[in-house]
């Protein structure tokens, strides 16, 4: 079995993402759905809902890395 990561909780970019986790489980407007991986929680996934019936309506991402900058900076999506 696996070992659940470890992460400084003292770090202010691992606070913020925390928080951020928490924040983003609470929603439920269904606009959007955003998952720090397990094992890097500076690693994101996410799917942003657009405008209904147009080629928007769905569009998926590639993971979106934020870096140990987060806490100041924002992160970098995939060209």
């Amino acid at each position: 079995m696996a070992e659940a990561p470890k992460f400084n909780l003292r770090n202010p970019a691992v606070k913020r993402i925390m928080q951020e986790i928490k924040e983003i489980r609470q929603d439920t407007s269904g606009d959007f759905l955003a998952e720090a991986l397990e094992t890097d929680i500076f690693e994101w996934h996410f799917v942003i809902r657009g405008p209904r019936d147009t080629e928007f309506e769905v569009r998926a991402a590639d993971p979106c890395s934020c870096g140990d900058e987060r806490a100041s900076s924002p992160g970098r999506a995939p060209r």
